[in-house]
């Protein structure tokens, strides 16, 4: 005869919600790839400021060996301040998160408006953790990168980019511009390579983002240098 388990009533502790799942073991290495190959810095905080652990990005920002972030305090570097506030938002908000912008204080020199932001671990996981990242000003964005120079075009090249932004296609191009299919082509490459392009609509992208281009004219026309 078979027993039949009967369900454990109300209060029982046999009845106490489960324990939180952790992640399947598959996850783990992705996770881990993910974690040690961010471009921004990424570090696993105690309530402390500890460092739990700390990607290659967190030690080359911070200018430590590598392995040497964990176990280490970040109040020298975040300050004492910032992490007061940053454990009050994330205990006390609705959230779990929390950003700001501070200086980075480092042995030798000084980052300016360092981007920290940090987010409390699942409490079924690691409670009293967060996740905090540094993105340093010329993480911030597209407006932090070089500007795009224009290149030195011949008198030929300017006429050949000016057709392909009007949608000409080779033979009419060639046609208009009195050029062999081999010497259109030489062309076309020599634009590729001054414009970096690895195609002809990248080619036509690539000449109004550097300027080349004249935007917001008809036919298209190259710009005039100053």
């Amino acid at each position: 005869m078979t027993a039949t388990r009967t369900p454990p009533q109300p209060g029982h502790p046999a009845a106490a919600a489960p324990a939180a799942i952790p992640p399947p073991r598959a996850e783990l290495p992705l996770r881990r790839a993910l974690f040690d190959r961010a471009w921004m810095a990424v570090l696993l905080l105690d309530r402390n400021g500890t460092a739990l652990d700390a990607n290659p990005a967190a030690h080359r920002l911070l200018h430590r060996p590598p392995g040497a972030l964990p176990g280490t305090s970040l109040l020298p570097y975040l300050g004492t301040e910032t992490h007061t506030a940053l454990w009050r938002r994330l205990l006390s908000g609705p959230y779990g998160y929390f950003h700001t912008t501070v200086p980075l204080d480092l042995p030798d020199h000084r980052l300016p408006a360092v981007r920290a932001v940090a987010w409390l671990v699942s409490p079924g996981h690691t409670a009293g953790q967060a996740v905090c990242c540094l993105l340093p000003p010329a993480a911030r964005g597209a407006a932090a990168r070089p500007p795009a120079t224009r290149p030195a075009l011949s008198a030929v090249e300017i006429l050949v980019v000016e057709g392909l932004a009007l949608g000409l296609s080779n033979a009419e191009l060639g046609r208009e511009l009195h050029l062999s299919r081999q010497g259109l082509d030489y062309h076309i490459g020599r634009l590729r390579q001054k414009l970096r392009a690895r195609s002809r609509t990248a080619l036509v992208a690539r000449a109004y983002t550097t300027g080349l281009l004249t935007a917001g004219v008809w036919p298209p026309r190259v710009a005039t240098p100053d």
